[in-house]
């Protein structure tokens, strides 16, 4: 499976979505939790489902201005077909280049460590029970959909609101730049607030830093939309 997460700037959580492995549906659809759930082919995130999720995110009733989605540069966030969803839907993008998820992107910086140290607790826990199931063989079966989606719904609900927070201020939103991750880095901490000082005499490019991969791409072929797999999927 594959385990979407989101927050807002203020802190709030979204609803994760679980994308599990199977007949695809063409849906996402809400559960009680709140939990949203697809299924398709490949259990990985296309741009035909990103353009589901924000809609699913924000509600085509919501017509209030000022949205905007910061995320990195996976080829199926920044697809032809997603920027003119969100150009229709008035949501802008930010996109983080390549290489830098690490030092601002928010979940990158503390969120998902804890999410992932959540989700272990529940894993060994449910290995340790009596829960498991098994073939005839004697090997034991892979957990059920709805088991796997309660350990998601609680480890995301269990991530603290103060690590969430933190995390917005480190990825860019602190007031002073000083206490963001990236100015804290041995290496680049002291490049990066130089720049930022004179960011204002530089222009930037985005369709360049677009380019820059991700270890988690999906590689996207706008026109004909197939996708295939480039690196690993986390």
């Amino acid at each position: 499976i594959t385990a979407c997460v989101g927050i807002w700037a203020t802190g709030r959580k979204a609803p994760p979505l679980i994308i599990h492995k199977g007949r695809e549906t063409g849906l996402i659809q809400r559960q009680n939790g709140p939990l949203l759930t697809t299924t398709q082919a490949k259990a990985w995130v296309n741009s035909n489902l990103i353009i589901k999720w924000i809609d699913a995110v924000f509600p085509l009733i919501d017509i209030s201005p000022g949205k905007c989605i910061v995320w990195d540069s996976c080829r199926s966030h920044i697809s032809k077909a997603v920027k003119r969803h969100c150009r229709n839907r008035n949501i802008k993008m930010v996109v983080i280049p390549g290489g830098c998820t690490p030092y601002l992107q928010a979940g990158d910086i503390g969120i998902f460590r804890e999410l992932k140290d959540n989700l272990s607790v529940a894993i060994e826990e449910w290995k340790n029970s009596d829960s498991i199931e098994y073939t005839r063989g004697g090997n034991p079966k892979p957990p059920k959909h709805s088991v796997v989606e309660s350990w998601v719904r609680d480890a995301w609900d269990k991530v603290s609101f103060s690590n969430v927070k933190n995390s917005i201020k480190s990825a860019g939103f602190a007031d002073d730049a000083k206490d963001w991750h990236i100015a804290k880095h041995d290496v680049y901490g002291e490049k990066f607030l130089e720049a930022w000082a004179n960011c204002t005499r530089d222009q930037v490019d985005p369709a360049e830093l677009e380019l820059i991969g991700q270890l988690d791409d999906i590689a996207i072929d706008d026109d004909n939309e197939e996708e295939t797999e480039e690196g690993t999927q986390s």
